[in-house]
């Protein structure tokens, strides 16, 4: 996978694989919760890799509805109603 350079030039995919167990930077994160490009390149990442508990300080199933979730409640309605 190419590296994610998110939108200030911050190499996001360094935290993600590091072993430290610390979570990203409040800047960052904060970048992060206001960048709908950043959050899907994230995403992205998450179907391939596992993203630790730890980065976000919480699950990143709870973060991802945080970020997204209209629109992921809507797609598992309509993958549910196609069933």
């Amino acid at each position: 996978m190419q590296n994610m350079e998110i939108c200030k030039d911050w190499n996001v995919e360094d935290y993600l694989k590091t072993n430290e167990r610390g979570k990203i930077p409040f800047l960052i994160r904060k970048h992060l919760n206001e960048c709908q490009k950043c959050q899907a390149e994230i995403l992205e990442y998450s179907k391939s890799y596992t993203i630790p508990d730890f980065l976000f300080g919480r699950p990143f199933s709870k973060q991802k509805l945080l970020w997204f979730g209209a629109e992921l409640e809507n797609f598992d309605d309509l993958h549910s109603t196609k069933k």
